[in-house]
């Protein structure tokens, strides 16, 4: 149970320092009466942008206080140890918006007692959390452990700016 309270509590500390060091980036958001014309047509074969066009492409073209030489996309994309990215939006009810990305190690870097206590995989999540004023911020990183049976375990990073600059750096991370 202690182990479980010191978890809340980290996550609840990371979270709320996340969102007050992190906030101060804005990102433009289309005036409803601009939407029509702003819209991107992912069939358009004149449009020179991907297919994926949502918030999260959004976040992956911006750029973090602490790194701003490079893009979030950039960089997730050239870190040579993400053997596979899934990003994820979601929308919750007061109308924040998060952005989840999780850059999933290649199974082969487990070593044999992660595989003998059940890991199936590895990774680091990195939640960014869009507010309705339009800016946005990295909220959390954190240890992502899957299981073979599919459960996974979340284990939030108080150092969030070791792993950012591990991930900008090309420097393996290790847990």
């Amino acid at each position: 149970m202690k182990v479980y309270r010191a978890s809340i509590s980290i996550f609840l500390f990371v979270l709320l320092f996340g969102i007050t060091s992190c906030a101060d980036k804005k990102i433009e958001t289309p005036k409803k009466e601009e939407a029509p014309n702003a819209a991107i047509s992912a069939h358009d074969s004149k449009n020179d942008q991907s297919a994926d066009v949502g918030l999260d492409a959004v976040i992956r073209k911006k750029t973090l206080p602490d790194c701003p030489t490079m893009t979030i996309g950039k960089a997730f994309d050239s870190y040579s140890y993400f053997h596979k990215q899934e990003w994820k939006v979601t929308t919750v009810e007061n109308g924040k918006i998060y952005v989840d990305c999780i850059g999933w190690f290649d199974t082969k870097m487990l070593d044999l007692d992660k595989t003998r206590n059940g890991v199936a995989k590895q990774g680091v999540g990195f939640k960014f959390a869009i507010l309705t004023d339009g800016s946005f911020g990295l909220v959390m990183v954190s240890r992502i452990v899957e299981k073979i049976d599919v459960s996974m375990n979340i284990y939030p990073i108080a150092d969030i700016k070791d792993v950012l600059n591990k991930v900008y750096g090309n420097k393996e991370i290790r847990f």
